[in-house]
């Protein structure tokens, strides 16, 4: 009995792993990080730092890092520009996750979703990481003005 449980355990474990891969959403293959990147009006100095800022850390299997450093920066500076312009009620997530939407970036997006995690999330991690790589490659000011234009609806 003891063998059958370890082997039902063994498959179960299996299941759950081939499920979860099956989850995996990868970037489009058409999707261009380069006209993204211009079309969002941002000339990024490091090329891949777009693709890092849409790679959720659920994603595996990539050379990419994820957009958890990137995310964090982004946060901390959105919840300022959101302070200095009242508008602290704009940076929740649902709020991010429908600005992200408008910026048509879904095709980039890259993440492993399991049943506890919510695509708002996902998505608002994700916004907060494109302002957090403004910040990072071109400053405060052309972070604000990112910000302002495609996060905070101003």
């Amino acid at each position: 009995m003891l063998r059958s449980m370890t082997l039902t355990r063994g498959c179960l474990r299996a299941f759950h792993t081939s499920q979860m891969a099956q989850a995996a959403k990868k970037a489009s293959p058409s999707f261009n990080a380069a006209s993204a990147a211009e079309r969002l009006g941002v000339k990024f100095q490091t090329p891949s730092i777009l693709e890092q800022a849409l790679t959720h850390r659920s994603f595996e299997n990539t050379k990419v890092p994820c957009n958890t450093r990137l995310a964090y920066l982004g946060r901390r500076a959105l919840d300022l520009f959101a302070e200095e312009s009242s508008a602290t009620n704009a940076v929740t997530p649902e709020r991010l996750a429908v600005q992200f939407d408008k910026l048509n970036l879904e095709e980039g997006l890259q993440y492993s979703h399991g049943p506890e995690t919510k695509n708002i999330k996902i998505k608002a991690s994700a916004l907060q990481a494109l302002v957090g790589a403004v910040y990072h490659e071109q400053g405060m000011e052309a972070a604000r003005k990112f910000a302002s234009q495609h996060a905070l609806g101003n």
